[in-house]
């Protein structure tokens, strides 16, 4: 009796056929850094030997001898390098079927993973400084998972790196066309995988040769920041601000010592004022350099990001993936009337390996009108989104409708109590605060996972208790402090209440619908009826609303003017 074929788990879920390879030269871009670290290692080691090459008397039988070993050394080393690039090309493959994108790696241990469509939660195109050169790039699909949950596929060229992002996308979308339908002649028995043990067919997939092209979705620019804007924006910031004061501070400091007759304080002017600059420049070019040529657009497959200068990144978000929004405005923002814009999805977590944002940055810097076209595309559904805007960004207590600290919690925070409130639409829930940086934080009530009252033993001797609106982890919380007991416990209630009937009654996956049909009907946008004053005041209100074609400004007049 004939064995049947040895099926290894690694090789399951996907037909042989399916698999496709990145490009040869993937090894190479991804450990060039490394080998060139290696070289300045042994050469800076080897500074001796360098220097006295060019004293060396080539005609001693010797020397030749030394340098040809050592030749031979580099040889074989490079050797190696090449052949455990090759292997690691080799065993280096991906697959997109029709519930997962699949990656395939490993020389010894091999592994074999995959993020299903539903858990895609973003898919990014990346193209290093060395990469666009050779006009290569990565896709990474980002789950929600966690630490090692994502896949980076690449290096490919970037016309298939297109296609495989639209591949993934409209399988996130569930709008991945069907085998009947995108494969021309596929034999039945090279169509799927079949176990030897149980019978089960995984993957049903057709050769990437007979696959027909997965067409781009049409995308709708809405905004694009400025260089001059983004410089701006950089130079007022807090940090900057507090660096620039620093270094006056210290070089006033010297001076004064100077004037004293000390002739060291120049060093010390030095030690001081060197790592501040490092740290301002450090700091100023990451965010220009991340934020460069920063544009949104919106697609049926989701939210399109495009920015960076060294490094080129084109994201997609899938809204109904978006769990909170947060709009910012630091101090001295107010004088220009900018915002920021920060969302909070599950796989991007700062810091995680992997992610090509440190930040859920949806808008870097951008004027009240730019900010309400972020919210709309995040919460379409935010009744009168122009005076809730306006109110989490400037109201303060007396303001009706929201639910403020009461006075005798002015002590646990005697400079934002004033400010701090929630206040519960009909589709989310708005927490506002802050006093040097305002912010005003929104959430769908379909995306709470869970509601929790916190009360210290402070908290009991004042009568007051703390709410969380418990999402995914992300760069910040839905956290109202120190409500009465009586809010706290009415707020929990209607939170409870409207996050049961809203998941119920509207799921995450009508989000994206309700940008289609914005865009189709007249391709404007309404996001309010009225706006306000600094403290509600709507008695000299002015109608406000969005069109898309409005959004579509020219750069040339998008440049930073004091507003």
């Amino acid at each position: 009796m004939a064995k049947p074929d040895k099926i290894r788990a690694v090789d399951e879920g996907v037909p042989a056929q399916a698999w496709r390879r990145v490009s040869w030269v993937t090894p190479i871009l991804d450990s060039w850094k490394a080998i060139v670290a290696l070289l300045a290692l042994l050469v800076f080691q080897n500074l001796d030997l360098v220097r006295e090459l060019k004293n060396l008397d080539l005609h001693d039988q010797d020397v030749v001898r030394i340098l040809l070993w050592a030749g031979l050394v580099l040889v074989v080393i490079f050797a190696i390098i090449a052949l455990f690039s090759y292997f690691s090309w080799r065993a280096m493959t991906y697959a997109v079927t029709d519930q997962a994108v699949w990656l395939r790696k490993g020389i010894i241990f091999r592994t074999q993973r995959h993020v299903r469509f539903e858990r895609v939660q973003s898919v990014d195109m990346v193209h290093p400084l060395l990469g666009r050169i050779f006009g290569l790039g990565k896709l990474t699909v980002e789950a929600a998972g966690g630490t090692g949950s994502n896949l980076s596929i690449g290096f490919l060229p970037t016309v298939q790196l297109a296609q495989l992002r639209n591949e993934v996308l409209a399988g996130a979308a569930g709008i991945r066309e069907s085998h009947e339908d995108s494969v021309t002649s596929t034999p039945p028995e090279q169509s799927s995988l079949r176990s030897a043990e149980t019978g089960r067919v995984f993957g049903q997939q057709p050769p990437p040769q007979v696959r027909a092209e997965m067409q781009e979705a049409p995308e709708t620019q809405l905004y694009a920041v400025s260089v001059g804007r983004l410089i701006a924006s950089t130079l007022m910031s807090g940090t900057f601000v507090v660096g620039v004061l620093m270094i006056v501070a210290i070089i006033i400091s010297t001076g004064v010592v100077l004037s004293l007759g000390e002739s060291d304080a120049f060093w010390g002017l030095l030690a001081g004022v060197v790592p501040v600059v490092l740290v301002l420049v450090t700091l100023g070019w990451g965010r220009f350099a991340g934020d460069f040529n920063f544009r949104a657009a919106v697609s049926p497959d989701g939210i399109r990001i495009r920015r960076g200068l060294v490094e080129s990144v084109a994201e997609t978000i899938p809204p109904r993936r978006i769990h909170g929004v947060e709009i910012s405005q630091p101090f001295l923002w107010r004088i220009a009337g900018w915002y920021r814009v920060s969302i909070t999805q599950a796989a991007k977590v700062s810091g995680e390996q992997g992610s090509t944002r440190v930040n859920n940055v949806l808008l870097p810097v951008g004027d009240q009108h730019q900010a309400l076209l972020a919210l709309w595309l995040v919460l379409p559904g935010l009744e009168d989104p122009a005076e809730i805007f306006t109110e989490a960004l400037h109201g303060r207590r007396t303001q009706p409708q929201w639910v403020g600290v009461p006075r005798r919690a002015w002590v646990f925070d005697p400079l934002v109590y004033r400010r701090a409130a929630i206040r519960l639409t009909e589709t989310a829930a708005v927490i506002r605060g802050g006093r040097i940086t305002r912010f005003g934080k929104f959430i769908a009530y379909e995306r709470i996972q869970s509601l929790v009252v916190d009360q210290g033993p402070l908290d009991r001797l004042a009568r007051v208790e703390s709410v969380l609106l418990a999402m995914v982890p992300g760069s910040f919380q839905m956290l109202i402090q120190h409500l009465s007991l009586s809010d706290a416990a009415n707020v929990t209630a209607h939170l409870a209440n409207l996050s049961s009937n809203r998941r119920s009654a509207e799921p995450p996956e009508k989000w994206l619908a309700r940008v289609e049909r914005g865009l189709a009907t007249g391709a404007t946008v309404s996001i309010g009826a009225t706006t306000g004053g600094e403290n509600g005041d709507r008695s000299h209100a002015q109608p406000a609303s969005v069109t898309i074609e409005s959004a579509q400004r020219n750069l040339d007049n998008d440049r930073w003017k004091p507003q």
